[in-house]
This record gives C-alpha cells, sequence and structure tokens, in this order.
C-alpha cells in the first residue's frame, strides 16, 4: 500500500481547492478533512495515491506487522490460493520499494474500500477481493468515493494452531498484532483512493486530493532502523538465531528471526498465546514506525 513528488505550487493548490469545493457529487463541504496516510510501493511511482491503497499509522503497522510473517508463509511446501496471493504482492516483495507519508483531503463521506493492486505498471482497483486477488468491478460499478476498511480487534478470541501449523501460527501473530494496535478502542483504517474521485481530472467527483508529501524513504531503511530497535530488546534470543546460522550471523528472513521479532514486539509465546503481557505498546510501536519521516532521521528523503 502508500504514495510521490515535491510541494505543489500555490497556484495549482489554489486551482485543486476551488475543484474540491466547487466539484463535488456527494457530501456536504463541511465534511472535508485532512487525512495523514502512508503507502508502500516501488519508488518510481508518484506520490499522488491514484487507484492506490493507503493507510493510516495504525493500520499501516497492522499490513506492514502481518507482512513479517511472509518468509513463514511463502515457505509452506503446499500454499494455499491465498497464500500465493500474499508471497506475490509486489508492494511487499518487489525490488526498489519506498514508503511516502502524505497528507490528503478527503470527502468525509465514505465508500466501501477497493482492493488496489499494480500490474503491468498500472495501478486499478477492484471492488471485491477472491482467493485469487482483487477482482475487477462490474460495468457501471465505478467508484468515487474515499474507501475506508476499519481495522478493529477481534470479535473472538482465537484458539491456539492446531498442531503448531504454520497458518495458525500466522493467524495468531495477525490477531494479536490487531489486538495491541486496536485492542484500546482506536481502530485503524485502510484507504482506496479511486481514479474516479480525484480533484482536478477532468470528469472526476473530486473526493480526494494530495495536499502534501510529507517524505519518502526507502523501505529497507525504515525496515534497518526497525529491526535495529527491536532486536535490543530481546538481544537473548535473536543472538540464539545469529549462533544457529553458518555464519554466526542474524537471517532476517529466517522462522527463528521471525518468532524472536514477534515476541519481542508482541510478548512471549505470540504465535500460540492471545493477547499476552510483555512487548511494545501501540504508542511505542507508533513512534518506532513514524520515527524515520522525522526530519531529522537517518533515511534520507526522496522527494
Amino acid at each position: 500500500m502508500v504514495a510521490d513528488f515535491k510541494h505543489w505550487s500555490l497556484v495549482l493548490v489554489l486551482v485543486l481547492t476551488s475543484s474540491f469545493h466547487s466539484g463535488r457529487a456527494t457530501g456536504p463541504q463541511q465534511n472535508r478533512t485532512n487525512i495523514t496516510v502512508y503507502h508502500v510501493n516501488q519508488a518510481n511511482y508518484s506520490v499522488t495515491p491514484t487507484n492506490m491503497n493507503t493507510a493510516d499509522i495504525r493500520g499501516d503497522i497492522y499490513f506492514a506487522m502481518t507482512s513479517r510473517s511472509l518468509p513463514v508463509e511463502c515457505g509452506q511446501p503446499n500454499m494455499s490460493a491465498t497464500d500465493k496471493v500474499d508471497c506475490s504482492n509486489s508492494e511487499i516483495n518487489a525490488n526498489g520499494l519506498a514508503i511516502t507519508k502524505l497528507i490528503l483531503e478527503v470527502d468525509g463521506t465514505f465508500g466501501p474500500y477497493e482492493y488496489c493492486n499494480v500490474a503491468n505498471g498500472t495501478y486499478w482497483c477492484g471492488c471485491k477481493f477472491g482467493k485469487h486477488g482483487a477482482i475487477h468491478c462490474k460495468p457501471g460499478e465505478v467508484r468515487y468515493l474515499v474507501g475506508d476498511r476499519t481495522i478493529v480487534g477481534n470479535k473472538r478470541r482465537p484458539g491456539p494452531p492446531k498442531n503448531g501449523s504454520v497458518d495458525g501460527r500466522i493467524h495468531m501473530w495477525e490477531s494479536n498484532v490487531r489486538e495491541r494496535l486496536t485492542g484500546q478502542g482506536i481502530p485503524g483504517h485502510w484507504y482506496s483512493t479511486p481514479a474516479a474521485g480525484q480533484c482536478g481530472v477532468a470528469g472526476s467527483n473530486c473526493t480526494w486530493r494530495l495536499v502534501e508529501p510529507v517524505k519518502k524513504v526507502w523501505k529497507n531503511c525504515s525496515d534497518a532502523a526497525i529491526n535495529s530497535y527491536v532486536e535490543l530488546t530481546e538481544p537473548k534470543c535473536f543472538n540464539a538465531c545469529a549462533a544457529a546460522t553458518p555464519s554466526g550471523k542474524l537471517n532476517r528472513t529466517s522462522s527463528c528471526y521471525v518468532g524472536c521479532f514477534f515476541d519481542a514486539v508482541l510478548g512471549p509465546h505470540s504465535d500460540t498465546v492471545y493477547n499476552g503481557t510483555g512487548g511494545l505498546s501501540a504508542d511505542e510501536l507508533i513512534a518506532l514506525w513514524d520515527a524515520p519521516f522525522a526530519k531529522d532521521s537517518d533515511c534520507i528523503n526522496l522527494l
């Protein structure tokens, strides 16, 4: 999911603002609001998230944390169709990934969340998600409202994985991440920003516009900063992983490392114990994930 390019000139901002005020097709003007979102994709794409998915900080952490289990998920000999979709996601596995923090102005009237992907260099959004990925919208089903999918705590307490199954471990990790981030009643959000709602485009219904790209960083720089912090919180576990490799160095795609990472963030036995104690709080996770976007961070601004 995240977005590209420098501050717009004052004239262009005024033109787009006027378009947003006068060209909307739905929702009262007083519902306009600014949201800060994040998006990850290859660095060569525009920061304007046309036909892309973005997320607020809690939603982005949930996406990023659940992606951390992919070395385990994708290492299974018999992957499900859903596993294969996850493991081929270019916003997770492609080279040259960057994360952009940006501010959008949106119509406060949200619509259904769309599943946006890139294919052959072009982003598009599907109205549904099947076992093989996003499904194209039907003719006449074009959507222009900003889509919102709310990420909340678990409705039911998940049981422990049966016989230590890989899918069971992954489900428990995802459940614990969701509970840690949103269990105190503050949800996360995933957004979709369709081309049909982009302000300043001919024929658009004008439900969203880019206000400002705040900072764009290499994902490997952000990951390195997060890894370094997390590894210091549980040195015994990570040192054991390093000692088990022929080189004596950490393999950050190993099952051992993935397990230590989730335990360090969520508390001991995070793949079998639901909503345990220990690890990092939601506030600590938010500060850690947002730190690379500070002006004085070690991650350079690509904008």
